[in-house]
């Protein structure tokens, strides 16, 4: 059985999370957290939808990385 369709409003909040599977890390280098974000930079540009937060503690990027 598929999932129900989302039921879509002009104002509406939609919540969009990217996580690794069972929490680990996402990205594995700072290269790939900016080719991420210039996705959803391109997809900002596309769909003209507000983007909001950044929370490094959930953003699935390990400290450090290179």
């Amino acid at each position: 059985m598929s999932r129900s369709l989302r039921i879509e409003y002009p104002v509406a909040f939609y919540q969009v999370t990217s996580r690794g599977g069972e929490r680990k890390t996402l990205f594995q280098s700072n290269r790939d957290r900016e080719k991420y974000l210039s996705y959803l930079e391109s997809a900002y540009e596309r769909y003209e939808q507000e983007i909001c937060g950044d929370d490094k503690k959930e953003s699935g990027f390990k400290e450090g990385s290179q």
